[in-house]
């Protein structure tokens, strides 16, 4: 995303429906809250999983398991932004 969206003044496309077109406009820099939310689920799932590994080994494999797919759709919705903006 860093190589594709490039600062700029004019808005870029946050959320495209496909019965309605573009839905939500804003800042080149508000794609980059995507990632940074994937960042902060990731991170405090981490300091969970590792805390919980010992005690509680079925609800770390859920949190390993959900911050899993929350990456995978982060990455599609990242992938989405760059087509529709590029």
């Amino acid at each position: 995303m860093y190589w594709k969206i490039q600062p700029q003044v004019d808005p870029i496309v946050l959320n495209y429906n496909i019965y309605f077109g573009i839905s939500l406009i804003g800042a080149w820099w508000q794609v980059f809250l995507f990632p940074l939310t994937g960042l902060v689920v990731w991170l405090i799932n981490l300091i969970l999983v590792s805390i919980w590994s010992k005690k509680e080994r079925l609800l770390a494999s859920f949190l390993s398991y959900t911050t899993t797919l929350i990456q995978i759709l982060l990455i599609i919705i990242a992938f989405f932004m760059v087509m529709v903006n590029g």
